[in-house]
């Protein structure tokens, strides 16, 4: 089998626009780019921001982002190889997709969700979420955790666990609403994204009901929980 290669792909036509967010002033310009491989047997595109801009957080966040996705595609090769081996082939064409949403791209504040999508011609294509968020932490640029927004003495997944358990199951989320899930888990504490005014959860149907249920969003409002938001972190909460 021929071996997959890869290579950035610069698609300055996709999109170069202004990220407006509700209540917000308006944010970093946009390019998409992407990342790509094509072959008779798969075909892969994995789509990624970046921003135009000089701060210490976009220069941070644009370097970061470029690397997850030429990093995936790596992982992707070497993961189709070693699952399809010689002249092994799947039953037909591999796709594998990453598509971007912005939800906010400031000179201190960065951050992104990806949808991606994979279809390895299984009963069902596996969807699954992403999302990369970065930020001004002690002076420096750098990735921001579901810890860095909260003041140092909050545990994250005890103070938010309960906020999300609880909108899950107002959601009928099977697997919470019967106890098999009671509590966020370190994995799920990643599926966070941040806008200018809440915090984002997002998890696909079968982490916590069936598949054909979709996905869970939980936002909780920055100004719900504001006791515990570090005026000194990454996010700002007005009024």
């Amino acid at each position: 089998m021929k071996t997959p290669s890869f290579r950035a792909v610069t698609i300055a036509t996709i999109a170069v626009c202004l990220i407006y967010s509700a209540g917000a002033d308006a944010q970093a310009k946009m390019t998409v780019k992407s990342v790509k491989a094509d072959d008779p047997y798969y075909s892969v595109n994995l789509k990624y921001p970046q921003f135009e801009g000089d701060s210490a957080v976009i220069k941070f966040a644009n370097e970061q982002i470029a690397s997850q996705a030429e990093q995936a595609m790596e992982q992707f090769v070497e993961a189709y190889n070693d699952t399809f081996p010689g002249k092994k082939h799947p039953k037909k064409k591999y796709v594998y997709t990453w598509n971007p949403e912005v939800s906010v791209a400031r000179p201190d504040l960065v951050s992104v969700y990806f949808k991606t999508y994979q279809d390895a011609g299984q009963s069902s294509p596996m969807h699954a979420f992403q999302s990369l968020t970065y930020g001004v932490v002690e002076g420096e640029a750098q990735d921001i955790s579901l810890a860095n927004p909260l003041v140092k003495d909050v545990d994250p997944l005890k103070y938010l666990s309960p906020i999300v358990m609880a909108d899950l199951k107002r959601q009928n989320a099977a697997m919470v609403k019967s106890g098999e899930v009671k509590a966020l888990d370190e994995e799920g504490a990643k599926a966070f994204f941040l806008t200018p005014t809440a915090l984002i959860f997002v998890f696909y149907s079968y982490e916590y009901g069936p598949y054909s249920k979709g996905a869970y969003e939980v936002k909780i409002p920055f100004a719900d929980i504001k006791s515990k938001i570090n005026p000194k972190g990454p996010i700002k909460v007005t009024g």
